[in-house]
């Protein structure tokens, strides 16, 4: 088995231990439902949205962000620093449980990745989730997405 990924530094990320990025198209296809990876290639939406973040099954690491493309993840460094940022905030607000979304913890963990990596990257990432659920015809992700962005421009002054 090839495995794609890397290891961030505990040092650069404030973190008791390092944190894993590893690429795992199956399980992120597990997990958001069969056909999501068809459904992105097909209307070529970022998957850098499909980002999930995970206990490690390592006690060596704090986490393991999964990433559905690695080279992807790694093609905008604004946006990269962002997901990882946002990610490493559900250490502390975790996610909601399955698919159930927990907007307080989502905006919590927004700004712990504005606070540390800006603005830019991540308000592209949530317009990129806002496409998506556009084309997928899914409101709840458009609803949360713009729940999201709306609380950004308000805290940072944006309009």
């Amino acid at each position: 088995m090839e495995c794609v990924g890397s290891i961030l530094s505990s040092d650069k990320y404030e973190l008791e231990k390092p944190l894993l990025v590893l690429e795992d198209k199956q399980q992120l296809t597990n997990y958001h439902g069969k056909g999501i990876d068809f459904f992105f290639a097909i209307n070529n939406l970022d998957t850098r949205i499909l980002t999930l973040f995970t206990e490690s099954n390592d006690r060596n690491y704090a986490g393991c962000i999964l990433v559905y493309d690695f080279k992807s993840f790694l093609s905008d460094e604004k946006i990269k620093e962002a997901i990882i940022w946002h990610e490493i905030g559900h250490l502390t607000y975790p996610a909601g449980k399955g698919n159930e979304l927990d907007i307080l913890s989502e905006i919590k963990c927004d700004m712990l990745a504005v606070k540390k990596a800006g603005m830019s990257g991540l308000e592209k990432l949530l317009h990129n989730i806002v496409s998506a659920g556009e084309k997928m015809n899914n409101s709840i992700l458009i609803n949360a997405a713009n729940k999201r962005l709306e609380f950004l421009n308000n805290t940072t002054g944006k309009s």
